[in-house]
């Protein structure tokens, strides 16, 4: 039976492309395509039989496991599962999907326990730029509570992953047996990662194309200014439900959801992320993308040393210059849950002024208490 291992990695779309699969199931099957998905944590039932302590450790898998061993003692049953129900399926084409799988560690053991039953085994993956992979890494560590306005993780010092996780697979099943896409929209089939993905499974089964899937949309700019700016307030203060359903209603809202997204379009930051990747986006593009949209692999001209100091502080004007009278608007807004009242609207106006004073200020690397955080956490925080 040929595989194809769809192996992410994270923040390129694999959650659509799981979904699409999830809703295409029986129109897959009837074109000869086999699928499987877990009863439950789908996308990891699988990688937590080989996963470190960076997998085991999520505040999601400790809730269903309460040791490392339970977790991998389930993980090897959902093996057998999937092992057992692809035989039984005659199929001549299995298709699975698990953006965990692409982690350093797992490539040689995974493609051992695959090939015990699959062959040939087509990996597929997406290459995102560097850019949209950062703020992407950025806005999820906001979102998780693991940074704050005056620590922010900077494009200097960023490991752009692909080269290392590449160089794992091919290792393993075959430079060959690699199929890389360019994650630019320009460069996708239809422009989407899904009908992408449909498309490259296309070369090996007659499947028809997905419906459209939309997942794990990302927040702009002005929510990640105050993610950023209400961490601390939001850390010792209130539970995690409270700081959970602040960030379900942000991504609710169509009016937050209408505001700019982030951008790296300051000089100095875009420098510093290009100096950190341009080699490993050389490689990728000479590697596996030719012929497609290259990733950007030219470094800048200038020669200056890195600057952690003033790139937390360019990064640090980018977020608050976000928080424009209409954003912190809409923030309130989607945080009273409610449509923008005088109350409402006068604690934004506060935020907006404590938020220019800290622009005036030339940023602060404060922690957010009597801030536009303190003023946006009081005039939205979940009762």
């Amino acid at each position: 039976m040929h595989l194809v291992l769809h192996i992410g990695p994270h923040k390129t779309g694999s959650t659509a492309i799981q979904q699409a699969l999830w809703q295409g199931r029986e129109a897959l099957a009837a074109a000869g395509v086999f699928t499987w998905f877990a009863d439950r944590m789908p996308e990891k039932a699988l990688a937590l039989a080989f996963a470190g302590p960076g997998l085991i450790d999520q505040p999601d898998t400790r809730r269903h496991f309460a040791s490392a061993a339970l977790a991998r003692d389930w993980s090897e049953g959902r093996w057998q599962e999937f092992e057992a129900a692809a035989e039984a399926s005659g199929a001549p084409v299995a298709v699975l999907s698990s953006e965990h799988f692409a982690t350093p560690r797992l490539p040689g053991p995974v493609f051992a326990r695959l090939a015990r039953h699959f062959a040939p085994i087509t990996v597929v993956a997406y290459a995102r730029a560097p850019e949209g992979l950062f703020l992407s890494m950025l806005a999820q560590s906001l979102r998780a509570g693991r940074h704050r306005i005056g620590d922010l993780p900077l494009p200097g010092g960023y490991r752009y992953p692909y080269r290392r996780l590449l160089a794992g697979w091919a290792e393993v099943a075959g430079e060959a047996s690699l199929v890389v896409r360019n994650f630019a929209r320009e460069n996708l089939a239809g422009g989407d990662v899904v009908t992408d993905f449909f498309a490259v499974l296309r070369r090996f089964a007659p499947v028809a194309e997905p419906r459209p899937v939309r997942a794990n949309e990302s927040l702009p700019a002005a929510a990640l200014a105050w993610l950023a700016l209400s961490n601390p307030v939001f850390d010792p203060r209130h539970p995690p439900e409270a700081r959970r359903e602040a960030i379900r209603r942000l991504v609710a809202s169509a009016e937050v959801a209408a505001l700019p997204r982030l951008r790296l379009d300051d000089p100095l930051l875009a420098a510093a992320l290009a100096r950190a990747t341009a080699a490993d986006c050389r490689w990728l593009n000479r590697r596996f993308l030719a012929g497609q949209a290259p990733l950007p692999e030219t470094p800048p001209g200038d020669t200056l040393p890195a600057d952690p100091a003033a790139e937390q502080a360019a990064l640090r004007r980018l977020l608050l210059a976000a928080l424009t009278p209409a954003a912190l608007a809409a923030l309130a807004q989607a945080l009273a849950g409610q449509a923008p009242a005088a109350t409402s609207l006068r604690r934004a106006r506060t935020a907006l002024a404590r938020a220019a004073g800290r622009r005036a200020a030339g940023g602060g690397s404060g922690t957010g208490t009597g801030t536009a955080a303190g003023a946006m956490a009081g005039a939205g925080s979940p009762a």
